[in-house]
């Protein structure tokens, strides 16, 4: 069972001489009508497994929140890093305050929860929910935060972002850049773009729930366990 159409070619080539079939899912939303608000403080969150700083690209969100413009912004934004493992979290404070390279940036990381209403307390707590992976096989963390009406960046290397751009072209292309693994580039383009949405926070999160709402006619947990069913002759 494949998440998505990237891990799906990926485990294609890997199945080539399987004879088993190769199921392919891919996940929705369940449509809400939870309205977001825009909290005073400027939250950006990244979500995941934080081990591997340059996969899930930890350092180019520290890079670019390190060049932002603060005088654009109603007050000086937070990045908040959830998914350390325990004891790590200074550890990984300080790397990425070294990366940001800025006196005074706001950089705090939490412990990594498998806890769904901590996940969507952060989730609803942000004012931008960043997703620089230079390689991710799907993104739920994405995905989720779509649901609940956030606005996202998501790296153009994920396998959500090829999702959004077949379901909900019009919607998605503002939200997904491209990661080219070019230090200095990368967060000059991630900087710019999180600096433009947060900038205009209230209209941010009426594109968001456009988005939500364009997702949410292409893509439910519904119809994605319905194909399944067809798929493997159930139904």
């Amino acid at each position: 069972m494949a998440v998505g159409p990237k891990l799906e070619r990926a485990m294609e080539a890997l199945l080539i001489n399987d004879k088993k079939p190769l199921f392919s899912l891919s996940p929705g939303i369940d449509y809400s009508d939870y309205r977001p608000r825009v909290i005073q403080d400027i939250q950006c969150l990244l979500l995941g497994r934080a081990e591997d700083v340059r996969l899930k690209g930890l350092d180019i969100a520290a890079r670019a929140i390190g060049l932002i413009d603060y005088s654009r912004l109603e007050r000086q934004p937070r990045l908040v890093v959830r998914g350390a493992r325990p004891q790590t979290g200074d550890e990984l404070r300080e790397r990425l305050r070294v990366i940001a390279n800025r006196p005074g940036v706001d950089i705090r990381i939490r412990a990594y929860t498998a806890d769904v209403d901590e996940v969507h307390s952060d989730i609803r707590r942000s004012s931008l929910v960043l997703m620089p992976s230079r390689s991710e096989g799907f993104g739920l963390v994405g995905l989720e935060a779509i649901a609940q009406g956030i606005p996202v960046l998501l790296s153009r290397q994920s396998g959500l972002a090829e999702t959004l751009l077949k379901v909900a072209p019009a919607q998605s292309q503002a939200s997904i850049l491209d990661v080219l693994d070019d230090e200095r580039e990368d967060a000059r383009r991630w900087a710019g773009a999180i600096e433009n949405i947060l900038a205009r926070r209230q209209g941010a999160f009426r594109d968001a729930l456009d988005l939500r709402a364009a997702v949410a006619k292409e893509l439910t947990w519904h119809s994605a366990v319905e194909k399944f069913l067809v798929d493997i002759g159930v139904s």
